[in-house]
């Protein structure tokens, strides 16, 4: 789906179908932001298209810093094993609030922490393979011909862009406000619909971020 089939909806929405005033380039910051409210409700509702295994990381003995995926959201969890273990054998980490400042490097990393955005370990005293499960960022809208990568959001992307634009370009809330009601609340109704039915099946669903997580192998 290209953002521009979300954009003829959104001009359709504000009866400007041949967007005179709701060009493209108009269109193109509100969208940009629907898209990230997006991605945030998709991560709180827990849509699988969001969850990803990232490619296996590495840590060198005593580096504390992870690179993280260029479309990296939030972490899920976090296994390590010693970098040319062959197995399938990944020892799960456990998520803490902190980390322990000048705690002593062992073998093991044990926990991580995430916080300003960056994930924080102790470090090891050997080189380490780390498997880390995130929640990815949608891709980035950069153009009307961009691609938007989960078709099912169209109705919400084109009815969240039409209430900003009725409301900051237009400076119309009470077109705004209806469009919220009558337009945005019934999409994301529906987008939660289809999340949960692709989510039929899955013997447990995840909590909350806040929430204590069981941790498992990964498959």
């Amino acid at each position: 789906m290209l953002a521009s089939e979300v954009m003829d909806q959104t001009a359709a929405l504000l009866n400007d179908v041949s967007k005179n005033l709701y060009t493209y380039a108009v269109q193109l910051p509100y969208l940009q932001k629907a898209n990230e409210d997006l991605e945030k409700k998709l991560a709180i509702f827990g849509a699988p298209q969001q969850r990803k295994d990232a490619t296996i990381l590495t840590l060198d003995a005593g580096e504390m810093a992870i690179d993280l995926p260029s479309d990296f959201l939030l972490p899920i969890r976090m296994f390590e094993k010693n970098r040319g273990d062959s197995t399938n054998n990944w020892i799960p980490m456990v998520e803490r609030d902190w980390t322990k400042e000048n705690a002593v490097q062992t073998i093991y990393l044990g926990q991580w922490a995430f916080r300003n955005n960056e994930i924080h370990v102790i470090g090891s005293t050997i080189n380490k393979d780390i498997l880390l499960e995130y929640w990815r960022n949608l891709a980035v809208i950069e153009s009307s011909s961009s691609t938007e990568d989960f078709a099912a959001a169209k109705g919400y992307l084109a009815s969240r862009s039409a209430e900003l634009c009725a409301r900051y370009i237009g400076m119309n809330d009470n077109l705004a406000d209806k469009i919220a009601v009558r337009e945005v609340g019934q999409a994301e109704d529906e987008l939660m619909r289809v999340i949960v039915l692709n989510q039929q099946g899955v013997p447990q669903r995840r909590g909350r971020f806040t929430t204590i997580r069981k941790y498992i192998t990964p498959r």
